[in-house]
């Protein structure tokens, strides 16, 4: 369902990171079959391991820049949507297609009204301005329907960061003021950007997803410090979200674990870190707030 070329392009960055491994060895590997394979049976069991109630899920349409996968994507689509009916009580599932797509358009209402796909994600990494006229199209359906969209922001593997930047969403997020749009990855570190975004438009969500989890790895105080920042602004802090963007980042940390780090942002530890640094502590409404209150108004429920 994803290119080939992704996969070998991610398994050539892990072999430059892992002593002694190659881009073979690691694509072979257990931790990337881990990755690549991802069933709603195994997805399942790790949220209720990690004690999550609901996870929005939906697949990448990336067949343009890198290459058509085996699967098309409105198969990948109905394949998500087919497992989100096995499990309604907990998973809710989004649509994804390139706006360039032929019949993109028609195949995002069908996927609303026939498949009952909860919202869209956006992937303008392929290459696509989310400010342009295909891309229009799908928010004008997301307006009629009054679902949310989720939108992927910052540099990724093999794709093209630039075009999926906030700046190039200043034009929809204006024209379209009641779609509720969230910035995935914490816009990847430029906090002060997105802050300043959501700050003047209600309609702007963000989450944390494996930016999270890949600072918690390499660095925790900037963790710590660049969700502080976003928490910090009233008018900002009830619409930043829990995320993981599971399976990809599962070899960073397991569901359960990084839930646990969010449970624990109250520690003394991370509390004098804070401190330290000029910030206030985090308090448990703010826990709450990311660990679901803000999702349930961002989907609505």
């Amino acid at each position: 369902m994803v290119p080939e070329k992704y996969w070998r392009s991610t398994a050539a960055m892990i072999a430059r990171i892992v002593p002694g491994s190659s881009p073979e060895t690691i694509l072979d590997s257990e931790l990337m079959q881990k990755s690549m394979y991802a069933s709603a049976e195994r997805l399942i069991g790790e949220m209720q391991k990690a004690g999550i109630d609901k996870t929005i899920v939906f697949g990448v349409d990336w067949g343009i820049p890198l290459g058509e996968p085996k699967i098309p994507i409105e198969e990948f689509n109905k394949f998500i949507a087919d497992s989100a009916k096995e499990y309604s009580d907990c998973l809710i599932p989004f649509f994804t297609i390139d706006p360039r797509r032929p019949k993109a358009a028609e195949l995002f209402e069908t996927a609303l009204t026939t498949w009952e796909m909860r919202g869209l994600k956006l992937h303008p990494s392929t290459g696509y301005l989310p400010d342009g006229p295909e891309c229009y199209q799908l928010f004008r359906i997301a307006d009629q329907y009054q679902v949310p969209i989720i939108t992927h922001s910052g540099y990724i593997i093999g794709l093209k960061g630039r075009t999926a930047r906030p700046e190039y969403f200043d034009a929809p997020t204006t024209d379209f003021p009641d779609v509720k749009i969230s910035f995935a990855h914490l816009n990847f570190g430029a906090v002060d950007e997105l802050v300043g975004m959501m700050f003047m438009k209600p309609n702007v969500y963000c989450d944390i997803s494996a930016h999270g989890q890949i600072l918690m790895m390499n660095s925790p105080p900037d963790f710590y410090r660049q969700l502080r920042f976003a928490m910090n602004h009233e008018g900002v802090s009830n619409r930043v979200m829990f995320g993981s963007d599971w399976p990809i980042t599962g070899n960073i940390m397991s569901l359960a674990q990084w839930i646990e780090t969010i449970q624990n942002l109250t520690d003394p530890k991370v509390t004098q870190l804070l401190e330290n640094l000029g910030y206030k502590k985090f308090r448990n409404k703010e826990i709450k707030q990311i660990l679901g209150k803000n999702a349930t108004q961002f989907l609505n429920l």
